[in-house]
């Protein structure tokens, strides 16, 4: 409901449960709530606050070996980062998640991480690789059904074609099955 203000009321007090215990379980939701503490400010635009909180999110989950948890605070870094064109952080974190999603043979993360990679490569106007990152999302979003990474994946088909390869005609058609896929996916955005 993006209702901020009423979500940090719960997290302080979930966080308040978990203040004082050490074990593993403890540890694993103190870092769901930083991380989503993370996903407030994040939202709000305060962003130096939202990556200490993910950051402080990361060393839990890397503590705790968390690697599926490691990948989604990541992956909001690299987002953060892109949004704040920091694209060399933007970049770092998007090969972390690269790195954990190979490690977790996680098809959907792999697809999310190489988008990820292709964004930043591509706002670093690094092209090398991108055609590859993009098939993959693509490859993967048509197995899966998701019809949502399948319009991203193509958007950034037909930006690459468009800024790399000056290929007019193609992006176009990119550009459209992007569309086509986003209204399946219900994404109005």
């Amino acid at each position: 409901k993006s209702n901020f203000d009423t979500a940090a009321i719960y997290y302080n007090k979930s966080l308040e449960l978990f203040k004082n215990k050490n074990d593993n379980r403890s540890v694993r939701y103190r870092g769901m709530l930083q991380h989503n503490f993370g996903v407030i400010y994040h939202y709000r635009g305060k962003y130096d606050s939202a990556v200490s909180y993910y950051q402080e999110a990361a060393r839990m989950y890397k503590a705790l070996n968390d690697d599926g948890l490691l990948f989604l605070t990541y992956n909001n870094l690299s987002t953060l980062y892109t949004q704040t064109l920091d694209n060399n952080n933007a970049l770092k974190y998007a090969k972390e998640c690269m790195e954990i999603s190979n490690r977790l043979k996680d098809s959907f993360k792999i697809s999310v991480a190489s988008l990820a990679m292709a964004s930043a490569k591509s706002e670093l106007k690094d092209y090398v690789g991108i055609d590859t990152l993009i098939d993959k999302v693509i490859k993967i979003s048509k197995e899966s059904g998701n019809y949502y990474m399948l319009g991203m994946g193509y958007k950034f088909l037909g930006k690459y074609q468009m800024e790399s390869k000056n290929d007019k005609r193609n992006c176009i058609s990119s550009f459209k099955s992007a569309l086509d896929n986003m209204i399946k996916a219900g994404n109005e955005y």
